[in-house]
């Protein structure tokens, strides 16, 4: 029997005192089973940004797990990139989503020790990425509009670094279109959690219609807490889900 679950693994990111928060690096991992090969193969390249996302700040670690990173993305690239699972086979954007992730491990390696922060800021990006890999993979409706969920805020935030604010329109408008298909989904319970994201998407929507969004640190914040809330919510789907397969 086909059992979708998902996994969700978190890093907790030290950024700069001025930033004054935390950054969640985080991925969605699903699957067939446990016993799936790329399963397997994702789960270990999700603990391998994960290792660094906690490392890259420690010289006598980073490069570590660095080499850890490029050794599984090597492992995995060498047998998906050319023979994807049966179901990506659909996909015609795999080649492009193989070749773009490893141009975001070569960023990382371009940039650690001398650029920590552009060096990050790849490090989320390939977070983001990576559970992008699963799009044309069979998923009931949750799960596909969680995993757009990821491609929302990999957008807005490069929206964000390029200051396009027709691009962080765009991206604020599909984030609250994904937002709107997911609450009749969640269960009363987790009513609080989606109205706070909601909050945070409305806050997006204003500041994307001001000629100034990129010109104080407001943006950015908002765009951390709502990506935070999202992780929030995504975590209990994931546990209820656990939850319901065993």
């Amino acid at each position: 029997m086909r059992i979708f679950k998902f996994l969700i693994l978190f890093a907790l990111l030290t950024v700069e005192p001025l930033s004054a928060c935390d950054v969640n690096l985080f991925a969605i991992i699903s699957g067939t089973s446990k016993q799936d090969t790329f399963t397997e193969k994702m789960s270990s390249l999700a603990a391998a940004i994960k290792s660094l996302g906690e490392n890259y700040k420690n010289p006598e670690k980073s490069h570590e797990k660095l080499t850890d990173l490029m050794n599984s993305w090597v492992d995995f690239s060498s047998i998906f990139g050319q023979f994807p699972p049966e179901w990506a086979k659909k996909d015609e954007t795999w080649s492009k989503k193989i070749s773009e992730l490893g141009n975001v491990i070569g960023i990382i390696r371009r940039n650690l020790g001398s650029d920590d922060d552009k060096a990050h800021v790849a490090m989320l990006k390939f977070s983001r990425r990576l559970p992008q890999l699963y799009e044309r993979m069979p998923m009931d409706e949750k799960a596909a509009i969680l995993l757009k969920f990821t491609a929302c805020f990999d957008s807005l935030w490069d929206a964000f670094y390029s200051q396009d604010l027709s691009l962080l329109k765009t991206g604020v408008s599909e984030l609250k279109e994904q937002s709107d298909r997911l609450r009749p989904l969640l269960q009363e319970k987790l009513s609080k959690d989606q109205a706070l994201l909601e909050e945070f998407i409305e806050q997006l929507r204003i500041m994307s219609t001001q000629i100034n969004a990129f010109k104080t640190v407001t943006l950015e914040m908002v765009l951390i807490n709502a990506e935070g809330q999202f992780v929030i919510i995504n975590d209990k789907i994931s546990k209820e889900k656990t939850l319901q397969n065993y």
